[in-house]
């Protein structure tokens, strides 16, 4: 799958929630800041927020960027998954 770059608001970051699938993972959803000065809801996951080098962990209402993937094995239609983050 072919990522791509987002700038992401972030609005609402969850507690940590172990996985068998995914390790401690949190799912982060925001405002996707779009070129033509709109914005369209995204939600991030996994996230493994606690494993971030402390420079990559990001803050509510922080603008982040990040290169995003959709995701083919959560079948939501704003759910990407995080490929890289570039705070």
């Amino acid at each position: 799958m072919l990522s791509e770059r987002a700038r992401v608001s972030i609005t609402v970051k969850a507690s940590p929630e172990p996985s068998k699938t995914y390790g401690d993972t949190v799912c982060v959803a925001g405002v996707r800041l779009n070129e033509d000065g709109t914005g369209t809801w995204v939600r991030i996951y996994p996230v493994a927020f606690r494993h971030l080098d402390s420079v990559q962990q990001f803050k509510k209402f922080e603008v982040i960027e990040v290169d995003l993937t959709r995701s083919s094995e959560i079948a939501v239609a704003d759910c990407v998954s995080v490929v890289r983050l570039g705070v």
